[in-house]
């Protein structure tokens, strides 16, 4: 029996993508990647993929790339960014090249992934999609069931494993013949297309692209992936970087990186919990002091006592704060 390696991201076209060739009487196994500072990690953490992959029947094990993302996003990408802060051709190399090692090592035949030529501008274009196949020396191993009789044929058609006449002409951005397959072929469950990737968010993106052009490129970590997440997000200059909660659920996660930044908080009012990096000295306490003092205040013109501790250096403090100007907090926020 012929056996294969599925990338699935619980989005519908890879478990469409999976369900074809399993239903081909091939034994489908699932990989999910996924990195800790993205929205998949969620989905899995409240179990939502674990409810879309069981029905399948396909066993799936999750993988995470976080480091290995980190490392690439701590360079200039080889094939670039793409409208946001989105590797997505290097991204997609690192996933395959992975995938490719998971084969091997399960003895299976081919590869199968959902990518649908002409769905994304960047990764799958045909011409694209044949350059990282090459690229890893993959070629005619990886079949794209949504799109394949507009491919060339892989190695599993050609040997008689997989029935091209069973496998779709699927291209383009509409999600029309998708969701007629999923019905045609009983899917119900399965992640809707928006909240992908948070590397082509906006938001999140900027934050990414601040961070590398006033701090390093080679000082993004996974903690600071997760932080631009979450808060209001300040660079009042170069290497001063200053986050502050924007509820108390913010609150309760900004705290948990504490340990190896400034924290600031107001005495006795409610107010943002503030995270610093870059503090070179009183005038930066104050600046940072002066922004818890800005959301705690609705006059905006009287002090705030804000306490400060940096538990690595052994610095503590409390300080009478007053608002920064609306101008300049417009101007440092990202």
């Amino acid at each position: 029996m012929r056996s294969a390696v599925a990338l699935i991201s619980s989005g519908l076209d890879s478990v469409l993508a999976a369900k074809i060739v399993s239903d081909q009487g091939i034994k489908v196994r699932g990989i999910l990647f996924y990195f800790i500072f993205d929205n998949l990690y969620y989905k899995i953490k409240n179990g939502e993929i674990d409810r879309i992959l069981q029905p399948l029947g396909i066993p799936v094990k999750k993988i995470d790339l976080t480091e290995k993302m980190v490392k690439l996003l701590q360079t200039d990408p080889e094939h670039g960014f793409g409208s946001c802060m989105n590797p997505c051709i290097d991204c997609h190399i690192m996933m395959l090249k992975t995938a490719h090692g998971f084969m091997k090592k399960n003895q299976a035949d081919f590869l199968i992934t959902g990518e649908v030529v002409g769905q994304r501008a960047m990764s799958q274009k045909e011409s694209i999609l044949r350059h990282i196949e090459k690229s890893i020396e993959l070629k005619g191993l990886v079949l794209r069931p949504l799109s394949a009789k507009l491919l060339e044929e892989t190695v599993p058609e050609k040997k008689g494993w997989i029935d091209r006449e069973k496998l779709y002409g699927i291209a383009g951005r509409s999600r029309k013949r998708q969701l007629e397959l999923a019905e045609k072929l009983g899917i119900k469950k399965f992640s809707t297309p928006a909240g992908g990737c948070i590397l082509t968010d906006p938001e999140f993106s900027k934050r990414l692209k601040v961070f590398r052009e006033k701090k390093d490129k080679r000082k993004v970590s996974k903690e600071e992936l997760i932080l631009m997440r979450f808060g209001r997000h300040f660079w009042p200059r170069n290497n001063l970087h200053i986050i502050a909660g924007r509820n108390e659920s913010e609150n309760n996660i900004l705290e948990t990186f504490a340990d190896q930044r400034w924290v600031f908080q107001p005495v006795n009012v409610p107010g943002p919990l503030v995270l610093a990096t870059g503090i070179e000295g009183e005038k930066d306490i104050k600046l940072a002091g002066g922004i818890i003092s800005r959301y705690c205040n609705k006059r905006k013109s009287q002090s705030v006592k804000v306490k400060y501790v940096n538990k690595e250096k052994g610095i503590s403090g409390i300080l009478d704060a007053l608002p920064v100007g609306e101008k300049e907090l417009e101007e440092w926020r990202v």
